[in-house]
């Protein structure tokens, strides 16, 4: 089972915890035959308030009766909280960028 309210981690470019989680009602609507309802498309996503940088975006079709809310945030904290190993971004392996002479 998925952990509930999930706490995301700082932001991995300037370390800053003033963090907001987004979500978004797009006007992009699908039928939903099983329920006979239109469920309309929500995105979320984590943004830091200091650099206006954004985690990946999560949606899922859901009609207003769904109550997506705490899945989808959960699932967008997730994806922000996600960080690359610093070895595996650089040559180097050693966290120092490699450098051409």
């Amino acid at each position: 089972m998925p952990e509930l309210n999930l706490k995301p981690l700082p932001c991995p470019f300037c370390g800053s915890t003033k963090l907001k989680v987004d979500q978004k009602t797009s006007s992009n609507t699908k039928w939903n035959s099983e329920t006979g309802r239109c469920d309309k498309l929500v995105v979320v996503t984590v943004r830091c308030n200091k650099c206006h940088t954004r985690g990946p975006t999560v949606s899922m079709y859901a009609g207003w009766y769904d109550r997506p809310t705490q899945v989808l945030n959960n699932a967008a904290i997730e994806a922000w909280n996600q960080r690359i190993e610093k070895e595996a971004t650089n040559d180097a392996g050693n966290g120092d960028l490699k450098r051409e002479t």
